[in-house]
């Protein structure tokens, strides 16, 4: 039984023990290796997914190879590729295992499913859709308005785990910023 699932759900809305049941049978654990790519670019995301443990993305790649991470899952937190996952068309982004990860995933069918039958599913659904809504645009704000201190000086206060937890070259693609510059913030603080 997944505690650490039904307390996220629970932080968001209310649900009975035989909602929660009946949700949990909608979700498969699965576990998977450090650089797992759950999601390719151009593939239709088919799954929602909760973290156990470990961690995972949601990143692109450009033709040049470059990578720009988006969002990154912690324990405890639920994401997917939303916008192939709420269209069900072609990811333009992937989503890989940072970790090595214990993840609990539902598929595109059964959470609808859910979200038919479970008026708080529903619910969840929406504040999750709320939720993504407010981070991009965040995410958006901070890439036109803030400069890689800033940025910085926003991850080392919201994430401080990320600074040591992640290498370098995942946190300047999560930042936007280099590498070089990556190192010479993290030197001078």
């Amino acid at each position: 039984m997944s505690a650490s699932l039904r307390d996220y759900i629970e932080s968001i809305v209310s649900i009975s023990d035989d909602e929660f049941d009946y949700i949990l049978g909608a979700f498969v654990p699965i576990t998977v290796a450090k650089g797992e790519v759950l999601l390719h670019q151009e593939h239709v995301c088919n799954y929602f997914y909760f973290v156990e443990s470990g961690a995972i993305r949601m990143y692109t790649v450009r033709e040049s190879g470059e990578e720009s991470t988006r969002y990154i899952n912690t324990e405890g937190q639920m994401g997917t590729a939303l916008v192939s996952f709420m269209n069900h068309q072609p990811s333009f982004e992937a989503i890989q295992a940072i970790e090595k990860s214990e993840i609990q995933r539902i598929s595109y069918t059964r959470f609808h499913e859910l979200a038919r039958k479970i008026p708080a599913w529903q619910q969840l659904y929406v504040t999750l859709l709320e939720r993504a809504l407010q981070y991009n645009i965040f995410r958006l704000e901070t890439f036109l308005t803030m400069d890689a201190h800033a940025r910085y000086e926003w991850l080392s206060q919201s994430h401080p785990e990320y600074l040591q937890r992640f290498p370098v070259k995942l946190l300047s693609s999560f930042l936007g910023i280099s590498r070089e510059t990556l190192s010479r913030l993290r030197a001078i603080n």
